[in-house]
């Protein structure tokens, strides 16, 4: 994947802030945060540096709750 929607696209940013129909994403180099952009409820929290493929959703995990 390349140009605009490719890894390239936010490279160099600290943060990158996505939108697509009800739901939202905030990226940065370490985390990613999918939410919902009505009720603001957190769906998917990953750990890029730990989990970069993306499979362990950290969203629920009271670890997490400063991320949050």
């Amino acid at each position: 994947m390349g140009g605009e929607d490719g890894p390239e696209a936010h490279s160099g940013k600290s943060e990158v802030l996505s939108e697509c129909y009800e739901f939202a994403c905030i990226r940065t180099d370490t985390t990613k945060l999918v939410f919902d952009r009505e009720t603001r409820a957190h769906c998917e929290l990953f750990a890029l540096v730990t989990d970069p493929e993306e499979r362990d959703n950290r969203a629920s995990d009271p670890a997490t709750a400063g991320i949050r």
